[in-house]
């Protein structure tokens, strides 16, 4: 397997399409693992099932996986390096299955394991984590509820919230310790820890299930410290603070990638038209919105062509715009088209591609209940 023996778990852990939520969802919190590959009874790869599905589309704990798992993406036994690291960027996915030609799940590729490689292998040198974090940290208060962060959560594509109280860092809340307090809590017969139900999970303070202490680093580390850091204690990133011990940035390994892939100078393979003056500032936002769901949607489907025209169509004395988005995507099925207008850019930006997401989804969900369909590979 050449390189891929080095950024693979040493265990293989798969589910059954048959499965319960419930079953796999231990499974996943016994080997602290987010992505699961869902197998036949033969090993062959049929789909994947990841903690951002399950706080996605909520589902009942005795549901079976194959109606939330996404589609069967995975790596190649014989591809390379560069190869990869575009799959784990394209997709932001924490772990991708290893197949051979016929399809079988030989491994688990590790997206921390190969942000190690690639730093032991001096890919990249002489970084410091100040380097490549993410310096706007969204924060929370611990009296903000649950709900509030799950909402916080999908509508960011992050995955961890720091809880912050008077400048000081109290907690942090991960995506996986709301789906597994979401879903535990909704077992019926299950033990419960404090919550009877989900609505009680959903309503109480984030401090009630916040973690802490809180694993942080420095920004002075450099990366190979900090992803040594991440593979002990399982995790995928975390706040990085400064002397005084405030919050600067926070840092996973996705972060990691993207610095090493800008190296390639990769570019989604979006047309983007824009015909109207907006700030550096603004494009910024524009891109890292079009990368999240760019990812989110080649998760659901294979994108042939993906077209985004922005222009203004109405403007008042006052000089404000009202911005019109109109999106084209083609995939293997269909061509699905979206317009939204509003005053405010940013938020039609992400009102269109809401849309779109949830469009492609019921779709490809109505494709999966054909008996006659295969599924989507």
């Amino acid at each position: 397997m050449s390189f891929l023996e080095k950024i693979c778990f040493p265990e293989l852990i798969t589910a059954l399409p048959n499965e319960t939520i419930a079953q796999v969802l231990s499974k996943m919190k016994e080997y602290k693992i987010w992505t699961i590959p869902v197998t036949n009874d033969k090993g062959y790869l049929v789909g994947l099932l990841t903690y951002k599905d399950l706080l996605e589309r909520k589902v009942s704990p005795r549901s079976k996986v194959k109606s939330v798992m996404q589609n069967p993406h995975a790596i190649s036994v014989n591809a390379k390096l560069d190869d990869v690291v575009k799959k784990f960027y394209y997709l932001r996915i924490r772990a991708l299955p290893v197949i051979d030609s016929t399809g079988k799940v030989l491994a688990i590729a590790s997206r921390e394991y190969l942000t190690k490689y690639i730093i032991e292998n001096n890919y990249v040198k002489n970084v410091k984590i100040s380097e490549v974090m993410t310096k706007n940290v969204i924060t929370a208060n611990p009296e903000d509820n649950v709900a509030k962060i799950k909402w916080i959560m999908l509508r960011n594509g992050i995955t961890r919230v720091p809880i912050i109280e008077s400048d000081k860092l109290t907690g942090i809340v991960t995506m996986r310790d709301l789906v597994e307090k979401i879903y535990y809590a909704s077992i019926p017969g299950k033990k419960k820890e404090m919550f009877r139900s989900e609505d009680e999970v959903l309503a109480a303070p984030i401090k009630n299930i916040m973690t802490y202490p809180v694993i942080t680093v420095n920004e002075d580390y450099d990366l190979n410290q900090f992803v040594n850091k991440i593979i002990h204690y399982r995790i995928s990133g975390m706040p990085i603070i400064n002397h005084e011990g405030k919050v600067v940035g926070i840092c996973s390994t996705f972060d990691i990638i993207k610095y090493y892939v800008s190296g390639f100078k990769i570019e989604i393979p979006v047309d983007i038209k824009i015909d109207t003056e907006i700030s550096e500032v603004m494009k910024a936002i524009i891109e890292k919105i079009l990368s999240y769901y760019y990812s989110k949607l080649a998760r659901v489907t294979n994108i042939i062509n993906l077209k985004i025209h922005v222009k203004t169509y109405e403007r008042k004395s006052s000089g404000r715009r009202k911005y019109s988005i109109n999106i084209y995507l083609k995939d293997d099925y269909k061509v699905h088209t979206i317009n939204v207008s509003d005053w405010d850019l940013i938020k039609a930006f992400r009102d269109a591609f809401d849309l779109l997401t949830k469009r492609v989804e019921k779709f490809i969900d109505r494709l999966r209940t054909r008996k006659s369909m295969k599924f989507i590979t």
